[in-house]
């Protein structure tokens, strides 16, 4: 752990955790029937953006991704695989590995979920210009990267080479 720098970085670090909290906390249990539109789970909701955004991956890469043991991903996968919104593809060269990936209808689903999602990511953002729009979007890139870094995860959020 890096060292610490003294009484205003501690004090600074302790508002930093009290900001990330709320909004971690307010932010990931806002409307829960609605973040999904009542037709995904949150978790659900996650899996079909990870597809989407990175693409075919393996249940174990999904599960990594989410932070969540395999056998609940698998009940999730299961559950998008009834739904027809994800589907299993064989890797040619070898039929043992299996991967999953958002089909046509997953997709339009998720970009109906996404419409409405950016709709709301506006009014966090009420009352910012461009410029500190920007800014926030460079720091919480950082934060994020540092995170996933840290926890040994992968982010998603594609805006920053270190992401």
């Amino acid at each position: 752990m890096a060292g610490r720098s003294g009484r205003k970085a501690d004090e600074d670090f302790r508002k930093l955790h009290a900001i990330l909290s709320d909004i971690a906390r307010l932010y990931t249990f806002r409307d829960k029937d609605g973040i999904c539109r009542g037709e995904l789970s949150l978790s659900q909701c996650y899996a079909l953006y990870a597809l989407r955004d990175a693409g075919p991956m393996s249940l174990n890469e999904l599960a990594s991704y989410l932070n969540l043991e395999k056998s609940s991903v698998s009940r999730l996968v299961r559950k998008l695989l009834d739904d027809r919104l994800i589907k299993r593809s064989e890797d040619p060269d070898d039929c043992r590995k299996i991967s999953l990936e958002v089909t046509t209808k997953g997709s339009r689903l998720y970009g109906r979920i996404e419409q409405e999602i950016m709709d709301e990511e506006e009014e966090l953002f009420h009352g910012f210009n461009a410029a500190e729009r920007r800014i926030a979007i460079k720091i919480l890139t950082r934060v994020a990267a540092n995170v996933a870094r840290r926890d040994g995860h992968k982010c998603l959020c594609n805006m920053d080479e270190n992401c």
